[in-house]
């Protein structure tokens, strides 16, 4: 069995159409994955990720013409019931089930380009694999493409359809998730359309905290909204709404966040990784003369 993890996406601002921009948590999601000798998939999840999660490791086989099946364990259960548990479960369960794969039939090395910049790298078949491969695999209908790549680098994503505009990292806050009410009047969607897309705008250009704290204003309920306005006037310095629940983000200093709140996590600035030691760390001028390296994509 091969382990990986990842944290969980929310949404950074209310998705309008094929746009989206999402950051990562530290919530850790952690599957373990094997491929085995028979050909039947055999997924052991929640009942909600189940179907998701065979349909990116059938991917994978598919990937690799493995005429094999596999068994996908998610190792660490203890979820929040967040949106993002979805993308963030297809992620992982993919890069340990690849994992398994680069392990079984290549190796798993590690790419140090200099001080502050390393990669994990997978070689199948004396090739090195690209490294969006994870990213590629795991994009099946239903899924947010930002939520996906937020996951996949950490930090934050931007993208239009399937198209990555912007990432990075984000200012390590910490999160003080909230359950709330889920607003079921669509006005937001509709009449206000383009200032939603106005709010895109501005996070597509860096912009982050008015724009989140508009959107999740403009996408709550009246009750939620007098909440939202509560934590702000509290210290909060953004908060975004998703799927039943309110994110707010405070400074590590705030005098303001409940250190009691077993609900208070962080931005994650990491992205995917497989929990395996590498087999050799490479330096750029040696990674070069691998085979597929020039298409590996450092810079993506």
């Amino acid at each position: 069995m091969t382990k990986a993890n990842s944290g969980t996406p929310f949404d950074l601002i209310a998705p309008i159409g094929d746009l989206g921009a999402a950051f990562n948590l530290d919530q850790k999601v952690i599957f373990d994955s094997e491929v085995t000798a028979g050909k039947k998939i055999i997924v052991n999840t929640p009942l909600h990720l189940k179907s998701f999660v065979r349909k990116v490791a059938k991917n994978t086989l598919n990937y690799f013409n493995l005429r094999c099946g596999a068994r996908i364990n998610i190792v660490d259960s203890k979820l929040l019931g967040l949106p993002g548990e979805l993308e963030s479960s297809c992620i992982v369960a993919v890069a340990s089930l690849l994992g398994d794969i680069a392990r079984k039939n290549g190796s798993i090395h590690e790419l140090r380009v200099d001080k502050y910049l390393r990669e994990q790298f997978f070689q199948v078949s004396d090739r090195v694999l690209e490294k969006n491969l994870i990213l590629k695999l795991s994009n099946i209908s239903g899924l947010s493409f930002a939520k996906l790549c937020a996951c996949f680098y950490g930090g934050f994503a931007v993208s239009r359809d399937t198209n990555l505009l912007r990432s990075g990292e984000m200012e390590e806050f910490k999160v003080k998730i909230i359950e709330t009410p889920i607003n079921k009047k669509k006005g937001f969607k509709t009449v206000l359309s383009n200032e939603r897309e106005l709010l895109w705008n501005e996070v597509y250009r860096g912009n982050f905290y008015s724009p989140m704290n508009l959107s999740a204003l403009l996408s709550s309920s009246s009750k939620n909204r007098d909440n939202i306005i509560k934590e702000i006037s509290k210290g909060s310095l953004a908060c975004s709404v998703e799927g039943g629940f309110t994110a707010h983000l405070y400074r590590e200093n705030s005098k303001s966040q409940d250190r009691n709140n077993t609900n208070l996590l962080s931005i994650l600035n990491e992205g995917v990784k497989v929990l395996e030691k590498s087999r050799r760390i490479y330096k750029l001028k040696d990674f070069l003369k691998l085979e597929g390296a020039r298409e590996f994509g450092i810079l993506s």
